[in-house]
């Protein structure tokens, strides 16, 4: 008879990270959209997290792209200085580049020679300016106090060993040589590399196209020619799209007033298109009049460009959507602006009014989080909070719906998974865990919390698993398992905090250890970021329960009460027409919950289902499906005979 060995083991996470920091980590947006390529995976976890301190330096651009062409999202982040590290010192770029092994962005800073950095970096692109795959990043400073007086453009240009800071122009404000404030990329001469646009204040020649020669050198040339009709050429704000569909990039500005110079594909702009005039207090579109981001889309689907923008007065702020209706006689855009009917239904949902969403961003990225075909509205930075000290505030997000809607709502929903453990037994193995939900309130922690008003709700648990350390959930040797949320275990341990548990029976070969992974989806379709890597081993796993593991077994599906020899094999398990029904016989679906279908055999067959206690459960015979639903969840092998021959098969009733 077979003797059943229970052995628990206690496994614990091997890392300190609370979570991997991206929603996910593959690259997904097109080449050189880089109006919208610049955030491609968003990072669902705060600076802190990322950065390794709570001392954070104010942050005004965020890049998660592939820059090192190994297909995964790595980060670039620039600083701005204030208080005690101001203005009078530059601030180092952070280059993060993501180990699919680990699963996280590691700080590869040490990668860029000549580091200065920059004291108040305004914004950072990247761009493959030098042509070798490599992506390089353009940053612009300016100085923002009134004791400072230089602005800096730099570029971090890639080499063999890694990157490089080099500093192409620095310009007094004082003198009136420039104040850099904004910066775009994209081919603007149509000659196949990527040249980029650099927007200014205190200049009177206003914008400077830099162009490039494919190599990463550039000469310069006026973005809008400082003479008649082109004399609104001063700015703040710079995008580069082609919104009128005639394969030249055009130029959209905001300074001394907005608008559009049309591209003439040769690195200048002109026919130029007033957004909002700087000659009048009277505003053509929107309310605030201040132009901070401007990002493209078709969002009523007709197959052009339509604009959103968004707007501040630095005490209010909203969105402008803009659709594009066509193009006049003179070749410019003709926009309707749809806005007002859109942030209406915001603010039933309290979009703009409460204490998450009534202060602006910077900059904004459409991407469809929930793979439902409609893009979605994120702020093109990590979240705000402190995890490490129990700060988990809001951060909006609004959901892309048909017609544009949006649905509002706040993130992150839960803490991340923490006390990860695993009890291993020899047919199975329970993983509990431990997370709070948390309320639609700035700090949750504040107040004792209950299960209403909360920030989203789960649907799902997902467990992934390899038997080797993995940072992709995408590739094909990883195993994914769904969980509904309602039929797994759970504590409640108060102030909203439960334990989950589950049990799964992993598919493995050799000896390797498994390596686990935990995910959940909401309500809204997102699958959030992936828990802490977990390991544990597989040698104490023994499916058919005859005392030799699986990793030395054989014959790893022996019958109940079967005798078995050091292989783990029984005598009937050697017959060669058992072998001969073995390979007649198909089982399916398995894993099930209701009927198990059996096919493949003519003669006469007889059934036996035993438990993993050797207890008959099911005895059914001459029939070709039988009815499982009734059993519990768990392994079962069943005794398939002809009179003959017989085989034993393993099946999981879920």
């Amino acid at each position: 008879m077979k003797k059943i060995l229970l052995i628990f083991v206690l496994v614990t996470s091997l890392t300190n990270y609370s979570q991997t920091e991206l929603l996910w980590s593959n690259s997904t947006f097109e080449e050189n959209n880089f109006n919208q390529n610049q955030h491609e995976c968003p990072i669902w976890v705060t600076y802190e997290d990322i950065l390794g301190t709570d001392q954070v330096p104010g942050v005004h651009s965020v890049i998660t792209r592939d820059f090192n062409n190994d297909g995964y999202c790595d980060a670039f982040f620039s600083f701005f200085g204030y208080g005690d590290n101001g203005e009078d010192q530059p601030i180092p770029f952070m280059l993060f580049l993501y180990n699919p092994i680990s699963g996280i962005l590691e700080d590869n800073s040490n990668l860029i020679s000549n580091n200065v950095g920059q004291s108040f970096n305004r914004k950072s692109v990247s761009a493959d300016f030098n042509s070798d795959g490599i992506l390089d990043f353009i940053n612009v400073s300016h100085p923002e106090g009134q004791a400072f007086d230089l602005s800096y453009l730099d570029i971090v240009l890639s080499n063999q060993s890694g990157w490089e800071q080099f500093n192409l122009s620095t310009v007094s404000r004082s003198i009136d040589e420039g104040y850099y404030h904004g910066v775009s990329v994209g081919d603007i001469d149509n000659d196949n590399d990527i040249d980029f646009v650099v927007a200014q204040w205190h200049n009177a020649d206003g914008m400077v196209s830099y162009l490039n020669d494919g190599d990463g050198n550039f000469t310069t040339t006026l973005s809008i020619p400082n003479t008649p009709p082109w004399t609104d050429n001063l700015s703040f704000t710079v995008e580069l799209e082609d919104i009128n569909n005639d394969e030249c990039l055009d130029l959209i500005y905001w300074g001394d007033g907005s608008g559009i110079a049309y591209g003439n594909c040769d690195g200048t702009f002109g026919n130029t298109q007033q957004l909002n005039s700087s000659e009048t207090e009277e505003l053509t579109f929107g309310s605030f009049g201040y132009f901070m981001d401007y990002d493209f889309t078709d969002f009523d689907n007709d197959g052009d460009k339509d604009l959103i923008i968004t707007e501040t007065n630095y005490d209010d702020w909203g969105f402008l959507f803009l659709e594009n209706t066509g193009i006049d006689e003179d070749g410019k855009v003709i926009f309707n602006d749809v806005s007002e009917p859109v942030n209406e239904d915001l603010m039933t949902q309290y979009f703009y009014l409460d204490e998450s969403s009534n202060n602006g961003t910077p900059y904004i990225q459409l991407v469809d989080l929930n793979n439902d075909g409609i893009k979605d509205i994120i702020k093109s930075y990590p979240f705000g909070g402190s995890y490490s000290s129990g700060y988990f505030p809001q951060n909006w997000i609004l959901f892309g719906k048909e017609n544009l809607k949006f649905d509002y709502f706040n993130y992150p929903i839960l803490t991340p998974l923490s006390s990860i453990n695993f009890n291993s037994n020899v047919t199975e193995v329970e993983i509990n865990w431990t997370t709070t939900h948390l309320t639609n309130v700035m700090n949750p922690f504040d107040q004792e919390m209950d299960m209403i008003n909360l920030r989203g709700e789960i649907t799902d648990w997902i467990v992934y698993y390899d038997q080797t350390p993995w940072g992709d959930k995408n590739l094909d040797e990883v195993n994914r398992i769904t969980f509904p949320h309602d039929e797994i275990s759970k504590e409640f341990l108060g102030n909203n905090t439960y334990q989950y548990e589950l049990s799964l029976t992993p598919e493995f070969e050799g000896n390797n250890d498994i390596f686990l992974r935990i995910s959940y989806m909401d309500s809204n379709g997102v699958e959030n970021p992936l828990s802490s890597q977990i390991q544990f081993s597989v040698t104490s796993f023994d499916y058919d329960v005859d005392g030799i593991p699986n990793v030395t077994d054989t014959c790893p599906n022996t019958a109940p009460f079967e005798t078995v020899d050091a292989n783990g094999c029984s005598d009937s398990q050697l017959n060669v027409e058992n072998e001969i029904l073995d390979n007649s016989i198909k089982l399916y679906p398995n894993p099930t919950d209701s009927y198990l279908f059996i096919k493949g055999n003519d003669n006469p067959i007889y059934l036996s289902v035993y438990n993993l206690l050797g207890k008959e459960v099911i005895y059914r015979s001459n029939i070709e499906k039988i009815d499982v639903s009734e059993l519990s969840k768990g392994v079962y092998f069943i005794n398939i005979s002809d009179g003959v021959s017989q085989v034993i098969r393993k099946f999981i009733k879920n």
